[in-house]
């Protein structure tokens, strides 16, 4: 398992860094390395429903912050 300290400077790359631009669905980075994901692991259906859950879950969060 890879540290704060260690995982930090790739994700900001991630996010910040042109060469990760083309990243599409379905690639993920494991230090540094692009990796593809298994064709198992696309599940849009499951994809869709997490997200929903979690705008469910932000939405009662604010709300309880009113």
């Amino acid at each position: 398992m890879a540290s704060p300290s260690r995982s930090a400077p790739t994700l900001a790359s991630i996010v910040l860094e042109d060469r990760r631009t083309r990243l599409r669905d379905g690639t993920f980075v494991v230090i540094d390395k692009e990796t593809e994901l298994a064709p198992f692991a696309h599940d849009r259906d499951r994809e869709l429903r997490l997200w929903e859950v979690t705008v469910d879950l932000l939405e009662k969060a604010a709300l309880a912050d009113s």
